[in-house]
């Protein structure tokens, strides 16, 4: 493979930012996927989220993040040069069908919520029977 040029590099990523939606959904296309305008959310729990908007990305169980390049490493195990051969070919799919959205009920939305303030209250230091600090 030729060398990319930065130039190149930087247009790239922003295709992959711009088609975010799509690309979680082939890279991940068994776990379910919410997006809710301005973030995409990864599995059941929503522990990947991708921000459109800046195109990086956190997995918030493995505290891994990074860019659409890292996000597809990440996903697939390539390395650099592989991934960069992943995302051009994907790029240049006349046609990438978008994952099927997760809709949360409000009871999934609250038990999200309630799991999200149990994990902070447990990750909280304890000074004289309170939790007092983070």
């Amino acid at each position: 493979m030729k060398r990319l040029d930065t130039d190149a590099k930087t247009a790239l990523k922003y295709r992959l930012q711009e088609d975010a939606l799509a690309l979680a959904g082939a890279l991940f296309p068994e776990k379910p996927i919410s997006y809710n305008g301005h973030e995409i959310r990864v599995g059941c729990k929503g522990g990947i989220a991708i921000n459109v908007r800046s195109g990086v990305w956190y997995d918030h169980e493995s505290d891994a993040g990074g860019d659409m390049f890292d996000l597809i490493i990440y996903a697939t195990g390539f390395d650099f040069k592989a991934a960069l051969v992943y995302a051009k070919n994907w790029v240049s799919e006349p046609s990438k069908p978008l994952p099927t959205i997760a809709h949360q009920s409000d009871e999934q939305r609250r038990e999200n919520n309630r799991h999200a303030a149990t994990k902070l209250w447990n990750q909280c230091s304890s000074i004289g029977g309170n939790h007092a600090s983070c």
